[in-house]
């Protein structure tokens, strides 16, 4: 069938990704376990890879495919720093490994639809960490209100939550978060927090 999205399953453990794939296998998404990713990732259409992260050589996968393909790390442990790393190498979500299925589907989703899902501490670490002392904000590059859905979205909100609250749909407003991202020069929510902590309106009272 055309169109459908590919995802590929990459952990030590054989059960796991039989889980993966009959948790997210359906009508739109077909689910593998290629012998060779590498391969298998340049095969063309909509290709997403959740990849554990496990031992070295693991981290290693990332950095490659994390150049030209979407990623989903699995992390054991799920701390701020090795969190930080994977999105660094490329990962495009992080989720812990013992995730449930609803999670792992919504990360997927939103990478399918062009955005990230991220837990909040793994947000609020990364900004701390990229956080810069002199940051000039450039004048009036976004609305008060579009400021305001950033620092919401940086303080855990989903994109469903924005646009109940806003009354938009929610394909409306992820069309706007894209807007926002375009103008900020980032290609995801991730970056565009990045952006925003730097310029401080992610502050209370900016």
């Amino acid at each position: 069938m055309e169109g459908r999205a590919h995802v590929a399953v990459l952990d030590p453990l054989p059960l796991f990704q039989r889980g993966v794939v009959e948790a997210l296998t359906s009508d739109e998404i077909v689910v593998e376990v290629p012998a060779d990713i590498r391969a298998w990732a340049v095969e063309g259409g909509q290709r997403v890879v959740i990849l554990t992260l496990a031992v070295p050589t693991d981290w290693e996968l990332l950095e490659q495919l994390g150049r030209g393909t979407l990623v989903i790390a699995v992390l054991e442990e799920r701390t701020g720093p090795s969190s930080i790393r994977a999105l660094r190498l490329g990962a495009g979500s992080v989720v812990a490994r013992n995730a449930t299925a609803d999670v792992l589907r919504r990360a997927l989703d939103a990478m399918l639809a062009g955005d990230v899902v991220l837990p909040r501490p793994v947000v609020q670490a990364l900004i701390s960490s990229s956080r810069t002392a002199e940051s000039p904000a450039p004048l009036r590059i976004l609305e008060d209100a579009e400021v305001l859905w950033l620092r919401q979205l940086a303080s855990g909100a989903t994109v469903a939550r924005l646009a109940a609250a806003a009354g938009y749909s929610e394909r409306a407003m992820y069309r706007l978060l894209n807007r926002i991202y375009d103008r900020l020069g980032v290609t995801n929510r991730t970056e565009a927090l990045i952006k925003a902590n730097a310029y401080g309106w992610l502050d209370d009272g900016s």
